[in-house]
């Protein structure tokens, strides 16, 4: 449930949401679902075996997104100033999700995976 508060700062009236309740610290479902209809939340490990490709879903300002390039695998970094990535809200980028990935695990329950996903991105980008 969300609830919105009028806040002035400065002589400058915004609009700040709150979330009241958000699932006992569960990350947030993205409203989209995998190819096998399987909901997706933040932080979930994507993966597309027609290119053998992994992503992860991040949050970004106003939304949510995946990596736009593969070899930038779990390395968001929301201070980049120039941050690259493909936002879930762009229709060819949420058909691609919802025709094409699964959701085979979560950064923080499958940190091996994880872990091993970006070694191995990493060891790509060396060659």
């Amino acid at each position: 449930m969300e609830k919105y508060k009028r806040v002035i700062d400065n002589g400058i009236c915004y609009i700040k949401r709150e979330i009241l309740c958000h699932m006992d610290g569960m990350d947030d479902c993205i409203r989209l679902k995998d190819i096998d209809g399987t909901d997706i939340f933040v932080n979930d490990i994507l993966y597309c075996d027609k290119s053998d490709t992994y992503y992860t879903v991040f949050e970004v300002p106003g939304g949510y997104a995946i990596e736009s390039n593969p070899k930038s695998f779990g390395i968001y970094d929301k201070d980049d100033l120039m941050p690259v990535y493909e936002s879930t809200a762009d229709p060819q980028t949420s058909s691609y999700i919802s025709m094409n990935l699964k959701v085979i695990g979560n950064i923080h329950e499958n940190k091996e995976l994880y872990n091993k996903i970006k070694d191995e991105y990493k060891f790509k980008k060396n060659r």
